[in-house]
């Protein structure tokens, strides 16, 4: 999962390679794991966050689906 995230981040055009893109385990549901994507962007205006959001959750669900894996409880964080 970590490498899936962090591949999907790092392909991605306005992510910044320092700091670099991070994944955190943040709990273990009963049903679930619960990660966290940290992915750095310089934020021009809102549209590039909203626009840069939205291609990682579509980039995530299909590097996802294509191993297999099944979506759940996905945390988003974009720092600038």
């Amino acid at each position: 999962m970590r490498r899936v995230l962090i591949a999907c981040a790092g392909a991605h055009p306005e992510v910044l390679r320092s700091p670099a893109p991070r994944v955190f385990l943040r709990e273990f549901g009963e049903h679930a794991f619960t990660f966290e994507l940290w992915a750095y962007i310089h934020i021009r205006d809102v549209a590039v966050k909203v626009r840069t959001e939205s291609d990682l959750r579509h980039a995530i669900a299909q590097a996802f689906r294509a191993a297999g894996c099944d979506l759940c409880c996905l945390s988003w964080e974009l720092r600038q």
